[in-house]
């Protein structure tokens, strides 16, 4: 699996249920990115999506922990189980550990990371005011840092791509 995530200087990557920084280039890079493939994700994030919801052109995974509405083309899961057995069902069938991109929330990353082998951050130069943060991969002996992109910027906004993988004695 692969996970998606934009975070600034401490890794904050929300707060009061919003992006930190929405870059238009960011943005569409992340549609780029996930268009035709399985995004994973909480209730709470797909809440921040135009309309409230699914991403269109994807399948959409939801864990959830309390019924609610459902939304037409999303699947729901109550556990993190129910969602990797069907993880697993969906790769006898033909889907391959790349095409499952885990986009957040913060519980969702911090339940799926030990299940994913890449992370691809969009890193903004600043610190943000935060109440949600990504795992610092920085300290942890179970990534390396594989590519760091150039410093880009936009509207003011200075950030970077840098792609993280999973150490093989992790």
């Amino acid at each position: 699996m692969i996970a998606i995530v934009a975070c600034d200087s401490a890794w904050g990557i929300g707060c009061n249920g919003c992006l930190q920084q929405p870059v238009s280039s960011d943005l569409r890079r992340f549609r780029a990115l996930t268009l035709g493939k399985v995004v994973i994700y909480g209730r709470k994030t797909m809440d921040t999506f135009p309309g409230g919801r699914p991403l269109p052109g994807r399948t959409n995974l939801v864990l959830r922990t309390r019924d609610e509405d459902s939304s037409p083309n999303c699947d729901y899961f109550s556990s993190l189980d129910e969602l990797l057995a069907r993880i697993r069902t969906m790769k006898q069938a033909g889907y391959q550990d790349s095409d499952f991109i885990v986009i957040g929330g913060g519980t969702v990353y911090e339940q799926l990371l030990p299940y994913c082998d890449t992370v691809m951050v969009t890193q903004f130069e600043s610190m943000y005011e935060a109440d949600v943060w990504f795992p610092n991969l920085d300290c942890s002996p179970d990534w390396f840092l594989d590519t760091c992109g150039h410093w880009l910027e936009e509207d003011g906004v200075r950030f970077r791509y840098l792609t993280y993988r999973r150490n093989d004695i992790a």
